[in-house]
């Protein structure tokens, strides 16, 4: 098997990277060259296309593109349990403790 040239696997392009190789498509430039100029992989710029257009880029309506139609999709994992409140309280505990810990170390 030939070694790969690409990028790494689950490397992250830029916002801007993502928003010029679509652009570069969008006005007629060969898929090939716009990944080229933009520095992604060609087919980064067909996944790009794709989330675009499902998340409301139609160039027959409107070719702006926005960040939305670009950037990462919400990471999934299990979300925060710790309530702001208790967060909070967390804080002024520790904050409390290291104030007596400086304390006691500077009157020795």
């Amino acid at each position: 098997m030939p070694p790969s040239t690409g990028q790494a696997r689950g490397v992250n392009y830029t916002v801007a990277q993502r928003i010029q190789a679509l652009a570069l498509v969008e006005y007629g430039v060969a898929v090939k060259i716009a990944a080229a100029a933009a520095g992604v992989e060609p087919r980064c710029v067909y996944r790009l296309m794709k989330k675009a257009r499902q998340r409301g880029f139609d160039p027959a309506i409107s070719i702006i593109l926005k960040e939305v139609y670009v950037e990462d999709a919400p990471r999934s994992g299990r979300p925060k349990t710790v309530t702001p409140e208790k967060e909070e309280e967390v804080l002024i505990v520790g904050k409390k403790v290291s104030e007596k810990r400086y304390f006691l170390l500077t009157n020795y």
